[in-house]
């Protein structure tokens, strides 16, 4: 079974890299989105549900990846990865400081882009599979 993805990237020519990369390695892309507003439509429109996010920090508009992954916390349990150019401190501080499985610095290998997928929707069923024996 293909675990589904949504992109959340502004630029285009990146946004296309991504979905191909991801569907190389047999995921489906359920949708692009480039602003942070319309994240939460997105999901809530997508059949199936995404299973991971991949988000760019830095969006135009009101609403940063950061702002959007604080909202989809706050409503989903969707693994979020982080994909941006910018690396500082002052970045790394504000992601660190919402609920994210990674944070990739572009560029980034497709390898490490992989491993990070894996784990994150690895650790998304583990989270599950914890969550099942309580009951």
């Amino acid at each position: 079974m293909s675990k589904n993805i949504l992109i959340i990237e502004d630029e285009f020519f990146i946004s296309m890299i991504l979905k191909d990369t991801v569907t190389r390695f047999g995921y489906n892309v359920v949708d692009i989105v480039r602003y942070g507003e319309k994240v939460i439509e997105s999901i809530e429109k997508s059949n199936p549900k995404p299973d991971l996010i991949l988000a760019d920090i830095y969006l135009p508009g009101p609403m940063s990846g950061i702002d959007a992954a604080r909202l989809i916390n706050e409503k989903y349990d969707i693994p979020i990865i982080f994909i941006t150019a910018y690396s500082d401190r002052a970045t790394k501080a504000k992601a660190d400081e919402v609920d994210h499985a990674a944070f990739l610095s572009k560029p980034y290998h497709d390898g490490e882009l992989k491993r990070v997928i894996q784990e994150a929707l690895g650790s998304k069923t583990l989270n599950q599979l914890k969550t099942n024996r309580k009951i």
